[in-house]
């Protein structure tokens, strides 16, 4: 015959654990007065740091590389004076000597891609320094 042990019921074996402290601290407690001058220290805009605000467009366009002449359809998602963002046709292209050609507008602009992101790509137009 089997013998079987008395044991306890948990509730008389638990332990009892430290109160936690509610998170976020509630307001009033000084914390919320860290991150509101955090906040207004930063700016309520954390998302945009370009230096030159960007315009959506949406405008047919083509990259072209200058050295082979290969020429890739895309279209101009939204452009600054700095830059643009396109989308490629095709992803694999050369990163520097291309030339960005709106064919809405008619312009065109030295480039260089400075990210890329599948299909997507960032370009930096290049600027023309003076000579000293």
């Amino acid at each position: 015959m089997l013998s079987c042990k008395k044991v306890k019921p948990l509730a008389s074996r638990a332990r009892t654990l430290p109160q936690r402290r509610s998170w976020p601290p509630p307001l009033g407690s000084g914390f919320d007065s860290v991150v509101r001058a955090l906040v207004m220290s930063v700016g309520t805009d954390w998302a945009e740091k370009r230096a030159h605000p960007r315009e959506q467009v949406h405008r047919p366009g083509v990259v072209v590389h200058g050295r082979s002449g290969r020429s890739i359809p895309c279209t101009i998602l939204d452009v600054s004076l700095g830059g643009a963002r396109v989308l490629l046709a095709e992803p694999e292209l050369p990163e520097i000597g291309l030339t960005l050609i709106d064919q809405q507008k008619g312009t065109l602009a030295d480039c260089k891609i400075v990210w890329r992101k599948g299909h997507f790509a960032g370009v930096s137009f290049d600027v023309a320094r003076p000579k000293r």
